[in-house]
C-alpha cells in the first residue's frame, strides 16, 4: 500500500492494476490478521514467518 501511495506522489496518476492490487492487499490483510488472531497456534505463525524470512534471506543471497 506505502508503494502505491509513493508512485501516485510521483506520478500523479494511479495504474489500473494498482486499484486491483491495493484491494487485494485490504483482502489479505484482513483475512491474515482473522486468521492469525483467532484460528492459527502461536507456532504456526512462526513457523510460517520463518518460512517467509527464510526465503526472502535466499532470495537476497542469490540475486546478488
Amino acid at each position: 500500500m506505502g508503494a502505491l501511495v509513493g508512485y501516485f506522489s510521483k506520478i500523479h496518476s494511479i495504474p489500473s492494476l494498482g486499484l486491483i492490487l491495493a484491494a487485494a492487499a485490504i483482502i489479505g490483510g484482513i483475512i491474515g490478521s482473522h486468521l492469525g488472531s483467532r484460528r492459527f497456534a502461536v507456532r504456526v505463525i512462526s513457523l510460517c514467518l520463518a518460512t517467509v524470512l527464510l526465503i526472502a534471506g535466499m532470495k537476497l543471497i542469490f540475486t546478488r
